[in-house]
């Protein structure tokens, strides 16, 4: 139930990001995008950072956005953590999240052409070194993003936030 103009607004801005992206989907090369790589990462750290400091700001009192759509802006009791859930249908209709964001095989045989000199013992610590810096940065921000809603999140941690917000923007 959007306006007109609101939809006019997202299909500009989906086509300038799709006018962007397009080149890039052409390229010879995986060596082309390293920076495009490193600019990933950077801005999953700052996303990241921005989540963690919303979450000092909310414990410290300061409320927070009053755009925000979270229902309160003071942080449960502790014992509201749940760490592991125990319940079997939450945890089976998760796995085929966490499978498919973990999955890469698409691109191993194109990495093995990029690496010089590839072996097997080279590709794998390719692989093992990306799937280790993709945990870290699932359970970073995974966390940041429980401590900042606990149960309070519908599905998109930016949600959470007012539209106008400086940081949240940044990141």
């Amino acid at each position: 139930n959007c306006s007109p103009s609101t939809n006019r607004e997202h299909n500009t801005v989906m086509s300038a990001i799709a006018c962007l992206i397009a080149p890039v989907c052409y390229l010879r090369s995986l060596n082309t995008l390293r920076y495009t790589s490193m600019f990933s990462i950077v801005s999953m750290m700052t996303l990241t950072g921005v989540i963690l400091y919303k979450v000092v700001e909310k414990q410290g009192g300061a409320g927070g956005d009053p755009e925000s759509n979270s229902s309160s802006s003071e942080m449960p009791p502790r014992d509201d953590i749940v760490l592991f859930n125990t319940d079997v249908n939450d945890v089976l209709s998760a796995f085929p999240v966490v499978s498919v964001a973990f999955l890469c095989h698409f691109n191993v045989l194109p990495v093995h052409g990029e690496l010089e000199r590839p072996t097997r013992d080279r590709l794998k610590a390719v692989v093992h070194a990306t799937m280790a810096v993709a945990t870290v940065f699932y359970l970073c921000i995974g966390s940041a993003g429980y401590l900042y809603a606990f149960q309070d999140v519908t599905g998109d941690i930016l949600n959470s936030f007012g539209k106008h917000d400086p940081a949240v923007n940044v990141g």
